[in-house]
């Protein structure tokens, strides 16, 4: 599997248990499509990871479609939510900000994203608004300020506000022992394609940088986005919220020695 985003579409095994298993040395991504009875109109699940990234080799376990599921396969998800300012035409932020809110035990916006959320309902107040804050209107930051929103500005230019927002969560330590199972973040997936792109380079900065080993989940009107690191991992999915479809995708390098199981058309090294 090589190629800057040449990749294999494939399916979950329609016999199968709705356990998939990886196990990558290199670099795979993969997706899934939900059938929208819960939230989205379909979910596409893509899992990104750089071949010649340097990530300690881990087992883990994620469960993507908990996050919509009544009855997850594992338990309801508490979430840290990162709201991120994309395009103000998608209806990313509208689509799951009321579910995902409810899932979350801390929200935080990314500067001129706190804009977005004061429009759309004022009633739901971030724990903190992070960023140069060169987008975020002056009225706003007052309104959340006066809510015991915490403001809090980082002047650095060389990471993105994803970046800034992940490592705001970890110095709060709220990414520590069960505090959160998870960070779902919003708006991630629309506007500029080089702000896409930086967004997925903030996955790697969380697991390198950050050494954050909870799930980071990008999450769009169609798709979830999150990195699998080097290692035998398992994805758990509810087939009862996905239609089996996904694709695996390496991502600026070629893939090798990824195997898999409970896929309709397995990879072996």
């Amino acid at each position: 599997m090589s190629g800057f985003i040449n990749g294999l579409r494939d399916s979950i095994d329609p016999g199968g248990n709705g356990q998939v298993t990886i196990a990558c040395k290199g670099s795979i991504g993969k997706a899934f499509t939900n059938n929208g009875k819960m939230i989205a109109k379909g979910n596409h699940v893509v899992h990104i990871v750089k071949a010649n990234e340097t990530i300690t080799t881990a087992s883990l376990n994620f469960y993507p479609l908990d996050l919509f599921s009544l009855q997850p396969i594992n338990r309801h998800p508490q979430i840290a939510l990162i709201l991120l300012n994309g395009d103000a035409a998608c209806s990313c932020l509208s689509s799951h900000i009321e579910h995902m809110w409810s899932k979350s035990v801390v929200q935080v916006c990314a500067d001129g994203s706190a804009n977005r959320l004061y429009t759309m309902d004022k009633n739901l107040i971030p724990s903190i608004i992070c960023g140069d804050l060169d987008s975020c209107d002056r009225n706003v930051m007052e309104f959340y300020s006066k809510k015991n929103t915490e403001i809090s500005r980082f002047e650095d230019q060389s990471s993105t506000d994803f970046t800034k927002c992940i490592n705001m969560l970890k110095q709060r330590k709220y990414l520590d022992g069960d505090k959160t199972d998870a960070i779902v973040t919003l708006g991630g997936l629309c506007g500029r394609f080089d702000h896409v792109m930086g967004c997925l380079e903030s996955l790697f900065i969380a697991r390198t940088k950050f050494q954050i080993e909870k799930p980071v989940y990008i999450l769009h009107n169609d798709s979830i986005v999150f990195l699998i690191p080097k290692g035998q991992h398992k994805i758990f999915i509810d087939k009862t919220y996905t239609t089996g479809k996904f694709g695996l995708i390496p991502l600026g390098c070629p893939a090798k020695c990824v195997t898999t199981n409970g896929l309709q058309w397995n990879l072996s090294e």
